[in-house]
Formats: structure tokens, C-alpha cells, sequence
């Protein structure tokens, strides 16, 4: 839990033993005394065991005798140890004695320091005395306790010397004398070897006892008037106490005491203090402020706002700790006229200011420390460090705390991290529990806007706000406020470079609202955008996540963990892309999830040419089980690193902002030469990208990545050896290089091993199950294995990543032909139409679906309208329209259309589909065979060309010239399906039916539709 300097009210309800320190008021006496110890103190057993030494110990503790005596009126605590250095650097801790005590309430009395050396015991105080010093160890905070100190360093002291101290601190108290309490924490930093705590006090006084979690036993016995209780043990060693562990169970060896009988007679004894204090003169200048106040609203909690805002600005905090300032709070009229005071003071002004504005409200006590373990403890004054205001305004219960600055609505306002409250009244008073509730407005939020609109490579312009609420906005600004203009520059500019890091900031600024308590820093600039191989992941994008530590077996194993509550952060950012953001798209990083007691989510979207992403983080509660604590580490562990990434289109093209920076910029590292790579790769320049990865990796030649992406571009390259190479020494370097699993996996695929292509891409999608190009490679093969299930599963995990992407949703449709459903297929090719009703390639790929599952006439008309709509349809167009026309008889209309997309005749793939789908309608053979022979002329080494013109001899009844064709074809690509179901037909047609049946049996082999393409033949006479 997070302390600030208003903890220091602690002193205000009495300090707990630190070594001898105790807390309570009585009269002043600031110097040390010299006497015998107290009749009442029981001798101390000196020959304990001495503990065991630990490794690297620079002090052991031989004796630590703490005697406590409660009397009517008093309380004193006796103390003694016995302590050697057992190395040179222990010398330096053991050889300074230390006292503190308040000489307005308490008296010291030294009875003994001694040196013993072997047989040999030296009176220290018979050559030295302590020297007292007189001041404020704490007034950098803001604290005035006037405690004194006395030191003494013992002359001669060495390695192996015992010192032995023993001294008695008394005080009385005349607020609460008649209702002593201690708490005596005995888990010390350090092993003991005896160590014992004995407290008495008269038996008819009616105290009480308790040790915390029932640690030990604590039998009250009786003699001589007194009842007294002990505990002595042996060789004892510390207990570490995980810092995240609740505060209640930080105290693991408290011993309590108290005459207190409950918490109301707590209340009772402090109550009237403030009753007094918060009383004003009949002409204190006071009442004009509650006047002002009053007139500026008649709504309460607006009134009850503006005092309390009165009280945070206009008096500063000082915690008054001397004298009677310890319990006593200042007069609310001297705090005001003083214009400083501490958590007492200022809880007196404010009630003050509510009595005179008519709103209900007292004093409670609280405990900034250990909060959460109030209730726990026994009654007592010490169980207390602050103390608020507790008002009740239409109803509702508000907690309010003066020493706090930049509350401003009541409404808004979070009580201090306090569990327990004890409403200081004279009668009834109980703890009352404080909730906290989750903020409802984000404390802080951070909003980034990057201007990338002119190109990837090109510096993005940069707008960066950061909004502060809550007390925390008030501090920071009253910090800036202390500063000059140019340390305020340079501390602004140190808080930016922590979000971004590498930015080139120009403007930075601060502004404050105080009337709404909200703090606004502001920076303009730009950044270098990573854009990756697979992405950019827009910086202030990601977040630190929620972790606890694990422990070890021991008294803690099981305890909750503490969580940081309240807070509520948001982030916003978002990227302008170029090109208006046609093509790119987003993938993964998207979640929301309760973990750790908290609320996260982020959120990813593409609207247009913006990308947006949102990370909210908000706390629920204090604390976590354990059980649920080790489950979310369990969780953390194997949950993929799955960061919110933009992809850009496949071939986008640098624009000239980009080409000006890539050429003045040059990479110096070999991850930006791999980026740059990749940008070259996409622009169509694989030499240059070539070129980028061999600088990547002379930079880095142990680098697996750069080696495995440089494997990927000659593999592209077409230098298939090369790429081999390249990725069986990125696995050798790193056997978990994705890269490198999805480089084999392209070469595999390249040589048909399907199965191998499977392996190497489940391997990358182990490691990142959001690899889109793992994701797409392992569906085809799956596809190519008949496997139409599993390649269904990945093709949808592809469609999560780019629900609009038009080739992954044309996989799904292939996916779902080929098991046959068809309600589903035709369902995913009505929602591509829908979506994209004017895309060429969509409607084309529909059509065609629609063409094959028979219903031509819908084709048709698809594919009309889109040429009706199109200024110069394309040629794919017009021939898919007349091979339509063909399957519905309108052959006027294939001709037309044929005709005008011969018009490319400078295009081989335009006709090489003329030729083919001519033959396969049995149609204007010998127009088609003059085509096919124009596309050889233009690709004369193209397979796909001579299958098409197999395909037109077959159809003209040539069987011996369309065998030969088919043979010259399979012997470049033997499994090409229809020039092996082509040359089947060819020889059946030849005598050969044997050899035609077997051709045939091959290629349905390979494709179970291979008959498909040859329905129509049959020997034709149109021309």
C-alpha cells in the first residue's frame, strides 16, 4: 500500500515499540537518566542459546528482554539486549546506541551498557556518556514531532564483543492514563537467540490480551497484586512477510494489550477532545466563510464539497505531534488562523464548517497503516494513525479527509485506503467498515494519434494527450507548479520518452483545471513506425500485464495478495493509415477478461482509414485468494504473446514519402533491414529484398530470424537450394524460429509434402496461433489431403482475423463444395456478394460457384449486371458471360463476348481462357484452336496453354494430334489432372482402351471431379 507523507499522522494516536520506543504523553524531561532497573523488571536469563549463525549474518542477537508495566496512570517498558558483531561490517550497526523519546511525554532511564569480552566486563558509562540531540528527523515531511535522540558509540568495541543494554522508558498519559495498551511486534529482522516478553499490570485492572492469529498461548497468572503474562523462547528466527500480502497479516508475533473494553469506550475517551475543537468564537472569521459557502448553492453536497476544498487549499498539512499534539487536535479557529495543521487540526476545521452549514457529520479514526487489521486487533487508542471526517449528506455516508488536496465533487470522491473507521462519539461508537468503490471516471487516461496517412516508412505526425483526476492530479500539478519553465520541459518531455521512447517531440505542454481537478499534459511530434514483416503493432499499444510472484511453502503460501485498488486507466490509440486504408486489416490482440481482481480488455477495430485500439484496465476489490492468484499466473504462462497488430495489403506500393525516407534512412540494425525487406518484397522489388536480407544478416549472422527471412526471399527468388539452406541453419541456431518453420514449410509445399507442410506450420502456430500465413498454408495442404474438416477449422481461425477478407472466405466456399454442404456454401456466397457487390473478382468467383452447383441462370445474371455497370469490363468477365451464354443456349451472345475480349490479344492468360472455355462448351473449336496457338506464340513454354489446346484437338475429334499434346504436357507436370483425364479419352478414342482406362483412374485419383471439365465431349461440327 502506497504511504504518503499524511501517514505521518500515525504519532497522532501513539507510536508502537520499534526497539524500546513507546508510545503515550506525559511530563516533559529531556534528559537521560541513570539508575537501577525497576523493582518490578524480572532478571533476564543470560546464558541463552546462542543461535545459529546464518550465512553472511553481520550481527547476532544473543538476548532481546522486552517487560512491559501497565499502572493507573502510567506505563513503562523495560528493554534489554545483548548483541555481538560477528563481522568488521556489523561493527558499524552494533556500535551506535540509539534512544528516542518525546520529552514533553515521556523519561528515559539508563541502567547499564556494557562491553563483555571473554571473562572480562566493561562499565561503558564509566568513561562515556550519551549526547542528546535535539531535532526534527521528519520535518522534510512535514512533521514537527519534537522527539529527541541520544547517541553513544562505545569506545573499543570489536568483532566478537558482546554489548549489553538495558534502559526503561516511562510515560503518562493524561488523555487515556486510566486505559493503557500496548502492541509488541517480536518477529525481529534477525535471529535471537533468547528472546522473552513479559507485561504486568494491577489485577483489578481490567485488561485484556491477545496474540495476533493465536500465535501463542498467553495464561494470565496472579501474584502480589499484579497479573502478568510471558513468553520466552529460544533460538527464534525472522519471518519474512511477503510485501504483497493483506496488512492484517503483516503482524505474525503481535502480542496486544488493552484496558479498553470495546471500541465505543475508544470513542468515548477521544470524542470529547473534538467535541471542544471544532467549537468557534462568537466572532471568528470563520463564519464568513461558512456564509460564502452557504450562498454558493443550496444543494448540500455542493456546500459540503467547497468546505472541504476550503480545507485541502487553504491549510497546509503540518502533522503537530509535540506535547498534547499528539491527541489533541488544534482549535478549528487556531488551525484557521494559523493556516497550517494536521489530520487532527484540519478534521476539527472542517467539522466546524459543517456545524455552521447545518450537515450532520463527527470525527472517526482510522488507520492508514494497517487498515485492514483494525478489527482484528484489540480496542485501543494505538491502533490508529489518521482520523477523517465521516458526513452524512442526504443519506449517503462520506468519508473525508483534510489533508488530501483536489477533491472537488462529492460524488467523486474515494475515501483514503483505510478498511476501518471508528466514528469518535460519546456514546455507541463501533468500527464501521469503509467501502471503496470501484472509480467510475478513469484516473488516467492517455490518448495517442499517429498521422501514418503518408506512408509507411514516412515519419507519422504524432498528438499525445495524458488526463490526470483525482488527488493525484492535484499533486502532480501543484510538483509542475514548483518547477521552472525549463526543468518543467525536460520533466515533461522524461514522461513522454517513458511512453513511447524513441520520439522526436516537439511542443509539450501542461494545463490545470482546479476547478475540475483535472490535469492535462499534451505533446506534438513524430515517430518512426515499425511496420514488421508481420505487422505493425502501434506503439502505446500494449500494456504491462498483472503478475504475483509465487511463494514458497510457509505460513504465507495460502494468503491473498494484495491488489492495487482503486485504480482505472484507459488508453486510446489510434493510427491514420494511407491509401484511405484500402486493403489493410487488423489481427488479434483483442480481449476482455477479469484476472488479479481487476477488469481488462482491449479492443481492436478497423473503421475505414483508422485503426483504434482501447486498453481499459479497472481494479474490483482489495485483495485476491490465493488459489485464484496462482491460477491467473498459471493462465499468464501459457497464454500466447498475442499483441494487436495492422497488416497491410499484400502488394502495397511505397508511396513517394516513403521511397524519400527509406532513402535517407537507411537501416542500421538487422531487424530494420528485415522490415525493409518486406517492404520491398510487397512493392514487387525481390531483388531489392533480396539485397535488404543479406544486409540483415552480415549485420547479424548468428541471427536466426534474419537468416530464416532471408531464406524466404531467395526462396521467392526462386533459388529453392538457397532457401533450404538458409532455414536448416536458422533451425540450427534456433530450433523454435517460426520464421524458419514456415520458410520449410513453403519448400515443402512448392514440392508437394502436404504432411510436412502440415507439421512445420502447426509447430508456428503453437508459438503464435494468430500466424495467418501458418494458418493459410496448413488449410491448403489440409485441402490437398482431402482432410476438408480440419482445413474448414483454419480457415475459419483465418476468417476471425479478417472477417472481410475476400480470398480466405473464397477458401471457405471451396472448403464446403467439397464436403458438400451445400446450404452453408451457398450462404457464404450470398454474404460475399452482399458485401462486395461491385468487385469483379467477387462476383467472377460467385458466378462461377453458382455455374458449377448447376444454377447457370443466376450466374448469368450476376454477371450481366456487373458488366452493365462496368464502363470496360474485363476480359475474365466477358468470357465467363459467354460460357453462361453457352450453358443456356444463347451462343450470339458468346460470340459477341468472346469477341470483345479478344480484343487483348497481347494478353496469353486472356487467351488461353478463350481457347479453353471454347472447348469445354464444344464451341467455335476452330476460333479456338487459333487462339490457343496465339497464346503459345506469346508463352510457348506454358503447360496450362498446350493442356488447353489438348483440350480443343480432343474436342475436334484430332485424338492422335490431342494425344500427342497430352504427352508433351505430363511429361513437363505428370499429376496435371485434365491432360491425364484428356489423354485417357484420346487413346479409348484411339483403340487403346486399356492404357485410356488407367490415365483415366490417375487423375480421378488425384481429383474425384476430374470428369467435370469433359461433360461437353463429344466430336463437334460448330465453327
Amino acid at each position: 500500500m502506497k504511504v504518503s507523507a499524511r501517514a505521518l499522522c500515525a504519532a497522532a494516536f501513539g507510536l508502537t515499540l520499534a526497539f524500546g520506543a513507546l508510545g503515550s504523553t506525559a511530563h516533559a524531561d529531556d534528559r537521560i537518566g541513570r539508575g537501577e532497573a525497576p523493582a518490578w523488571v524480572s532478571p533476564a536469563s543470560i546464558a541463552a542459546a546462542t543461535p545459529a549463525s546464518a550465512a553472511g549474518e553481520a550481527i547476532r542477537v544473543l538476548l532481546f528482554d522486552v517487560q512491559y508495566r501497565a499502572e493507573h496512570g502510567s506505563q513503562s517498558m523495560h528493554i534489554r539486549t545483548r548483541s555481538t558483531a560477528v563481522t568488521p561490517q556489523g561493527l558499524a550497526a552494533l556500535g551506535n546506541v540509539g534512544l528516542v523519546w518525546s520529552p514533553a511525554s515521556q523519561e528515559v532511564t539508563v541502567h547499564h551498557v556494557r562491553l563483555i569480552r571473554g571473562d572480562e566486563t566493561i562499565d561503558v558509562l564509566a568513561t562515556q556518556s550519551f549526547e542528546t540531540l535535539r531535532r526534527e528527523e521528519n520535518l522534510a515531511l512535514a512533521t514537527l514531532d519534537g522527539r529527541l535522540t541520544a547517541v553513544l558509540q562505545p569506545a573499543g568495541l570489536r568483532v566478537g564483543d558482546i554489548l549489553d543494554v538495558a534502559y526503561t522508558l516511562t510515560s503518562r498519559d493524561p488523555v487515556v492514563g486510566d486505559f493503557p495498551a500496548q502492541a509488541t511486534e517480536l518477529n525481529l529482522p534477525l535471529g535471537v537467540g533468547h528472546q522473552r516478553f513479559r507485561a504486568s499490570w494491577p489485577a483489578d485492572m481490567p485488561m485484556a490480551v491477545q496474540a495476533s492469529n493465536n500465535w501463542t498461548s498467553l495464561p494470565i497468572r496472579r501474584s502480589g497484586g499484579y497479573a502478568s503474562i510471558e513468553v520466552s523462547r529460544d533460538d527464534t528466527q525472522p519471518i519474512l512477510v511477503p510485501y504483497d500480502v493483506p496488512g492484517r497479516m503483516g503482524a505474525v508475533n503481535r502480542i496486544e494489550l488493552s484496558a479498553f473494553r470495546n471500541w465505543a469506550e475508544v470513542a468515548t475517551s477521544l470524542a470529547p477532545l473534538y467535541s471542544r475543537a471544532r467549537q468557534i468564537a462568537p466572532d471568528s472569521p470563520l463564519h464568513a466563510e461558512i456564509a460564502r459557502i452557504r450562498a454558493l448553492s443550496d444543494d448540500p453536497a455542493v456546500q459540503t464539497a467547497a468546505a472541504l476544498r476550503l480545507v485541502q487549499d487553504e491549510v497546509r498539512y503540518v502533522a503537530l505531534l509535540m506535547g498534547e499534539g499528539a491527541l489533541v487536535p488544534a482549535s478549528a479557529d487556531e488551525t484557521w488562523a494559523r493556516r497550517f495543521g494536521d489530520c487532527k487540526g484540519k478534521t476539527a476545521l472542517l467539522l466546524a464548517l459543517l456545524d455552521g452549514l447545518g450537515i450532520s457529520a463527527e470525527p472517526a479514526a482510522a488507520s492508514l497503516m494497517a487498515g485492514d487489521g483494525v478489527d482484528e486487533r484489540l480496542p485501543s487508542v494505538g491502533a490508529f494513525d489518521h482520523v477523517l471526517v465521516r458526513a452524512s449528506v442526504e443519506g449517503q455516508t462520506y468519508w473525508l479527509d483534510g489533508t488530501r488536496i483536489g477533491d472537488r465533487r462529492l460524488e467523486d470522491i474515494q475515501p483514503p485506503l483505510v478498511r476501518w473507521a471508528l466514528p469518535l462519539i460519546a456514546e455507541g461508537g463501533a468500527l464501521e467498515a469503509v467501502e471503496i468503490r470501484p472509480p467510475e471516471t478513469p484516473q488516467e487516461e492517455i490518448l495517442i494519434a499517429f498521422d501514418a496517412s503518408a506512408g509507411q516508412h514516412a515519419p507519422a505526425a504524432l498528438t499525445a494527450t495524458m488526463i490526470m483526476r483525482g488527488p493525484e492530479a492535484a499533486m502532480a500539478a501543484g510538483q509542475i507548479g514548483l518547477v521552472t519553465a525549463a526543468q518543467r520541459d525536460q520533466g515533461l518531455r522524461s514522461i513522454w520518452a517513458g511512453v513511447f521512447g524513441d520520439v522526436e517531440l516537439g511542443e509539450v505542454a501542461s494545463e490545470y483545471d482546479a476547478e475540475a481537478n483535472i490535469l492535462t499534459l499534451t505533446a506534438k511530434g513524430s515517430m518512426a513506425l515499425d511496420w514488421r514483416s508481420d505487422g505493425l503493432i502501434p506503439p502505446g499499444a500494449t500494456y504491462l500485464p498483472l503478475t504475483t510472484e509465487p511463494r514458497t511453502a510457509g505460513p504465507f503460501q495460502n494468503a491473498p495478495y494484495v491488489v492495487d485498488h482503486p485504480n482505472y486507466s484507459r488508453r486510446q490509440v489510434t493510427v491514420l493509415l494511407p491509401n484511405g486504408g484500402e486493403n489493410f486489416r487488423v489481427s488479434g490482440g483483442e480481449f476482455d477478461r477479469t484476472e488479479l481482481a481487476h477488469r481488462l480488455s482491449r479492443s481492436v477495430r478497423l473503421d475505414g482509414d483508422t485503426v483504434t485500439v482501447e486498453i481499459i484496465q479497472r481494479s474490483l476489490a482489495y485483495e485476491v485468494p490465493a488459489a485464484e492468484a496462482n491460477a491467473a499466473r498459471a493462465a499468464a504462462e501459457v497464454r500466447p504473446n498475442d499483441r494487436p497488430k495492422i497488416i497491410p495489403p499484400a502488394n502495397y506500393q511505397p508511396t513517394a514519402e516513403d521511397r524519400t525516407a527509406m532513402s535517407s534512412d537507411l537501416p542500421t540494425t538487422a531487424d530494420g533491414w528485415v522490415s525493409r525487406a518486406y517492404t520491398l518484397s510487397r512493392a514487387g522489388d525481390n531483388a531489392g529484398a533480396l539485397e535488404a536480407a543479406n544486409r540483415a544478416v552480415e549485420l547479424s549472422p548468428e541471427s536466426s530470424n534474419a537468416i530464416a527471412n532471408r531464406g524466404i526471399y531467395r526462396f521467392w527468388a526462386g533459388d529453392r537450394a538457397g532457401a533450404a539452406a538458409d532455414m536448416d541453419r536458422a533451425v540450427e541456431l534456433d530450433p523454435s524460429e517460426r520464421v524458419a518453420m514456415n520458410g520449410n514449410a513453403l519448400l515443402a509445399n512448392v514440392e508437394g509434402r502436404h504432411q510436412d507442410v502440415i507439421i512445420e506450420t502447426t509447430r508456428a502456430l503453437r508459438q503464435a496461433p494468430t500466424d495467418d500465413f501458418a494458418l493459410g498454408m496448413r488449410a491448403r495442404a489440409y485441402l490437398a489431403q482431402n482432410q476438408y474438416d480440419r482445413a474448414l477449422r483454419d480457415i475459419d481461425a483465418l476468417i476471425a482475423l479478417d472477417p472481410m477478407g475476400t480470398e480466405v472466405r473464397f477458401m471457405r466456399l471451396y472448403a464446403l463444395d467439397l464436403l458438400g454442404r451445400d446450404t452453408d456454401a451457398d450462404e457464404t456466397a450470398d454474404a460475399l456478394v452482399r458485401d462486395y457487390p461491385d468487385n469483379p473478382t467477387v462476383v467472377l468467383g460467385v458466378a462461377a460457384h453458382r455455374m458449377n452447383s448447376g444454377r447457370n441462370q443466376d450466374a448469368y445474371q450476376m454477371v450481366d449486371h456487373l458488366i452493365s455497370v462496368t464502363e470496360e469490363p474485363d476480359a475474365q468477365v466477358l468470357i465467363l458471360r459467354g460460357e453462361l451464354a453457352i450453358a443456356l443456349g444463347h451462343l450470339e451472345i458468346t460470340e459477341q463476348d468472346f469477341a470483345q475480349a479478344r480484343l487483348e490479344s497481347g494478353n496469353a492468360d486472356v487467351l488461353n481462357n478463350l481457347c479453353w472455355a471454347a472447348a469445354r462448351g464444344g464451341v467455335f473449336l476452330d476460333q479456338a484452336l487459333r487462339d490457343c496457338d496465339a497464346a503459345l506464340a506469346l508463352a510457348p513454354a506454358s503447360v496450362h496453354i498446350q493442356d488447353s489446346k489438348g483440350r480443343v484437338l480432343l474436342q475436334r475429334g484430332d485424338y492422335a494430334a490431342a494425344r500427342d499434346v497430352y504427352d508433351a504436357v505430363l511429361a513437363e507436370e505428370p499429376e496435371l489432372v485434365s491432360s491425364l483425364y484428356g489423354r485417357g479419352l484420346a487413346k479409348i478414342a484411339l483403340g487403346d482402351a486399356e492404357a485410356g482406362e488407367a490415365d483415366k483412374a490417375a487423375a480421378v485419383a488425384l481429383y474425384e471431379d476430374a470428369a467435370e471439365d469433359f461433360e461437353n465431349f463429344r466430336p463437334s461440327t460448330s465453327n
